[in-house]
């Protein structure tokens, strides 16, 4: 049995009231350790993610990897897709472009990108930007509605033969997977 003065018994029995009214982790009475603690690391065991350097990917390049991941195919078939795919991805991207749920935004400065270079969506900034500007007349409003829903139009028909192409190639598992992530109808 290990008896200790009382002086040395008050200093512990406060440093354990400290400690939990500041939340900090409580120390074993017999040998000063911290009662939970971390498990060790095995030297041995590399952390691969600490070599990788971290590079920002799309959300293009995302969506490709995710479908890559989810229709399984081979290298040699994967290589005739991906363009594909890539397209597919783009012109849906296009053919959404320019929705903005929030309604009328203040015309602002974008970053310059594939999709800031689209005919929809230079259509509906303008749009946007007529609509924000409270001096536009309704027929200049009516003009900037038309031309939208053309380039939308051009799109969308743009988007059915890339998709027609894409799903040529497809095994019926693969067309119902891009069915449900939404790059084929």
């Amino acid at each position: 049995m290990n008896l200790q003065s009382p002086a040395k018994l008050r200093r512990r029995v406060f440093a354990l009231l400290l400690c939990a009214g500041l939340g900090l982790p409580v120390l074993a009475a017999k040998d000063d350790k911290p009662l939970k603690e971390k498990p060790a690391k095995d030297k041995n065991v590399v952390d691969a993610r600490k070599d990788e350097p971290k590079v920002k990917q799309s959300s293009e390049e995302r969506w490709l990897e995710t479908v890559h991941e989810q229709i399984k195919p081979s290298e040699a078939e994967w290589d005739v897709l991906k363009p594909r795919v890539d397209k597919v991805i783009r012109l849906v991207r296009e053919v959404n472009a320019g929705r903005e749920s929030k309604g009328v935004r203040e015309p602002r400065a974008e970053k310059i990108d594939d999709m800031a270079t689209t005919d929809v969506h230079l259509k509906s900034k303008a749009l946007n930007d007529a609509l924000f500007d409270p001096f536009t007349s309704p027929s200049r409003v009516r003009e900037h509605v038309a031309a939208y829903r053309a380039a939308r139009e051009s799109a969308k028909q743009n988007l059915l033969r890339a998709q027609e192409e894409l799903r040529q190639l497809l095994t019926t598992r693969q067309e119902a997977i891009l069915i449900i992530m939404g790059l084929l109808d």
